[in-house]
C-alpha cells in the first residue's frame, strides 16, 4: 500500500490495507495526484485523463489540493496499483513501453483497456501470466 501512496504523491502514512485505499477514494485524493501518477506514467495531463474517462477540462477544474470525486479518486487508485504492480514486474522503463505495444494475448495494446475497472483488471492479470510465465 505504501507504494501506491507514494505514486500518487500522497503523505498518508495510515494507509495500510485495501480497506484504508477504498476509504481513501470514498473520502477523495488530491488533485495533485492526478500530476503525481503522470509523472510515474510518463503522460501528459491530457492522455491520463483519457485514462480516468474524464476530459482534461474536468481535471483541469479542479484546485491543486481540491479533493477528486470518489469515482475519479478511485479509478486513479486502481492505476496506481497497476502501475506498481508494472514496475514491480517489468520495471518502470520497460512497463511504460509495454503498455503502448501490441500484446496478442490482449489483442490490442493494453494502454487501450485503462479506462475501466475490468479493464485495468485485464491487464493485471496478464502481468500476472508474464510474472509466472504463463502465456495464453
Amino acid at each position: 500500500m505504501t507504494e501506491v501512496v507514494r505514486v500518487l504523491g500522497l503523505d498518508e502514512t495510515d494507509i495500510h490495507t485495501q480497506k484504508d485505499l477504498a476509504l481513501l477514494a470514498q473520502k477523495g485524493v488530491p488533485r495533485s495526484a492526478v500530476e503525481h501518477l503522470a509523472e510515474h506514467f510518463d503522460v501528459n495531463l491530457k492522455d491520463l485523463s483519457a485514462y480516468l474517462n474524464v476530459t482534461l477540462r474536468s481535471i483541469q477544474g479542479y484546485k491543486k489540493n481540491e479533493l477528486l470525486s470518489s469515482n475519479i479518486s478511485d479509478h486513479l487508485i486502481q492505476l496506481a496499483k497497476l502501475y506498481v504492480m508494472g514496475e514491480s514486474t517489468l520495471g518502470g522503463k520497460a512497463f511504460k513501453e509495454w503498455l503502448q505495444l501490441y500484446n496478442p494475448a490482449l489483442g490490442i495494446a493494453p494502454v487501450d483497456l485503462l479506462k475501466t475497472a475490468t479493464g485495468i483488471e485485464t491487464v493485471k492479470d496478464e502481468l500476472i501470466r508474464i510474472e509466472y510465465s504463463v502465456f495464453a
